[in-house]
């Protein structure tokens, strides 16, 4: 059976596919899920996209039991958002909302999206990336992907990445000292030292507190490199008693 388009109004599009529906309902400025959407596409809805609105609640959503992805970028949920547990979501995109702390909202989902598989956070106070409007760094974003790759250890992609074996053994090897927002700062920090002691080196052949900036060593040797090229080839006639 080919997809088709069962209904399509303004901001709201829903096509049929085999197995079920997919249902968009974008740039409607609603607060939360509209019930008519429920009781007529609910159960057998796979895909819901209400991005767009001004979604603060997700009361109604379990009427939804059978969503695979869930769309709710550009509104206004927080970390205390009430999730009911959906067996088969595995997208959960929440780009662009107001979630500030990350902990309430990842024990919500460890609990209510036992098989999510893909989640972006990209746009959120709590996702240290470019995109939250604030300044954070490397060691930042890290430490946030360990937080979250540690509460759903079930993730294959955060933010449009995938999760690597290497961060699931750094999320391992952080172990509790991740799961308390106060100490965060201190590993941050911590991973930044370490970091900036490795591009450092083990052997430091001027050091900086033991050299001053008028104190120069050269260094002189022979150099095997015979020119072949043709350019700035004007040197070649250059001689000796010309300089």
């Amino acid at each position: 059976m080919e997809p088709c388009v069962e209904e399509l109004d303004g901001g709201m599009a829903v096509v049929k596919t085999e197995r079920g529906h997919e249902v968009c309902y974008l740039h409607q400025a609603c607060t939360m899920i509209p019930s008519f959407l429920a009781e007529r596409f609910g159960p057998s809805t796979l895909r819901l996209d209400v991005s767009f609105n001004l979604i603060d609640s997700l009361h109604g959503l379990d009427s939804f039991p059978a969503l695979e992805e869930l769309l709710l970028d550009s509104n206004e949920l927080t970390e205390h958002v009430e999730i009911p547990v959906l067996p088969s979501l595995h997208t959960l995109t929440m780009n662009k909302n107001r979630v500030r702390e990350l902990r309430p909202l990842l024990e919500t989902l460890a609990v209510s999206t036992p098989a999510l598989r893909y989640l972006s956070l990209l746009g959120n106070a709590a996702c240290p990336n470019e995109l939250s409007g604030m300044e954070w760094g490397d060691a930042d974003y890290r430490i946030y992907r360990c937080a979250v790759v540690k509460a759903l250890p079930g993730l294959r992609f955060l933010d449009a990445l995938p999760v690597t074996k290497a961060e699931r053994r750094e999320a391992e090897r952080l172990g509790p000292r991740i799961d308390k927002e106060e100490e965060a700062a201190v590993v941050v920090q911590t991973e930044r030292q370490r970091r900036t002691e490795r591009q450092r080196g083990p052997y430091s052949p001027l050091p900086a507190s033991q050299r001053q900036p008028s104190d120069h060593k050269g260094v002189m040797a022979h150099c095997r490199y015979i020119y072949q090229g043709r350019q700035s080839e004007g040197n070649r006639f250059i001689y000796d008693g010309d300089l």
